[in-house]
């Protein structure tokens, strides 16, 4: 009875600790992007393209408006996602409610799974 009891403990726990992953494609919802960027020549082609591959060893891809692939390391701490190891070429993201987030040029683009 009691191994019973300690089994059904350890089951509720391991469903209770299910927490959402990065793991997978992300590409900018394009209903989050501001009407200012999104008619800017500068921003609309890095916003419709842009793709971020998260993968389980800590590595990732990002993709550019040419398709170009670059490869980097991320980090979690809590909710916050940051992509590359130095300051001089870091982004921070924040990953809340199963979405990835990224704050620029003063705004907020949500990322949702491909």
């Amino acid at each position: 009875m009691k191994s019973c009891a300690v089994v059904a403990v350890l089951a509720l726990g391991l469903v209770g600790c299910k927490r959402p992953t990065l793991i997978g494609t992300w590409k900018i919802d394009p209903n989050s992007i501001p009407m200012k960027m999104a008619e800017d020549p500068t921003y609309a082609p890095l916003l419709n393209n842009f793709k971020i591959e998260f993968k389980n060893d800590g590595t990732l891809t990002v993709q550019d408006v040419g398709g170009k692939k670059y490869p980097d390391r991320y980090t979690i701490n809590g909710t916050k996602v940051t992509i590359g190891g130095t300051p001089s070429r870091q982004l921070d993201m924040t990953f809340e409610g199963g979405s990835l987030y990224w704050n620029i040029q003063g705004e907020k683009l949500r990322f949702k799974r491909e």
